[in-house]
């Protein structure tokens, strides 16, 4: 049989193996407690990075918006120019042809001499294109607004698709992070339950 010796021996070596292997396990849970604590506050970071675009592009958003009811506002502006200078245009010609102090024959006939009647027929003439080329110039004015309109309404449809996407990716980071959480309280126990070995 063994002797009392080699028994103690063993038994003192075998206590040298458990508190080897424990300690063993105790880094290895050390560890894999820190790899859980940067991967949870990897996430974490994501999530802040996420909800400060979030703040920003709401920002943009509220901008954009603004920018459309301004744009709105600058076209019911140029459509009221427009049509009371259009007003304004047919009304004179219909004075001009009309009145009798300015009918255009009259105007023309009253000429003293060919020379004179086309001066009057210039002048006449000029007024019409004045009229036009206003009421070109106001239709332009009216485009570039609307364009302008449109181009915001481009982007804010862009923005708010940016927001949605950002919004779903948000969701979906908090669920890794209650996942992570969980593997990090339960990394945690095992740190302490080897702990409590020593």
């Amino acid at each position: 049989g063994k002797s009392y010796r080699q028994v103690i021996l063993e038994e003192a070596n075998n206590a040298k193996e458990k508190t080897d292997q424990a300690e063993k396990e105790l880094k290895n849970s050390q560890k894999r407690k820190d790899a859980a604590l940067a991967e949870f506050n990897s996430i974490d970071s994501q999530i802040n990075d996420t909800e400060l675009e979030i703040t920003t592009l709401e920002t943009q958003i509220e901008q954009t918006k603004a920018d459309i009811i301004l744009k709105e506002e600058e076209l019911v502006q140029a459509e009221a120019d427009y049509a009371s200078y259009e007003e304004l245009f047919l009304n004179r010609a219909r004075v001009m042809y009309e009145s009798s102090e300015i009918k255009y024959l009259e105007i023309l006939f009253s000429a003293t001499d060919f020379s004179d009647f086309l001066t009057k027929l210039d002048m006449i003439s000029q007024i019409v294109q004045y009229d036009r080329s206003i009421l070109t110039k106001l239709e332009e004015t009216k485009k570039k607004i609307e364009t302008a309109k449109k181009d915001l309404e481009d982007i804010l449809a862009r923005q708010e698709e940016n927001m949605k996407n950002l919004e779903e990716k948000k969701v979906s980071l908090d669920a890794v992070l209650e996942e992570k959480r969980l593997l990090l309280k339960a990394a945690e126990k095992d740190v302490e339950n080897y702990k409590a070995i020593f």
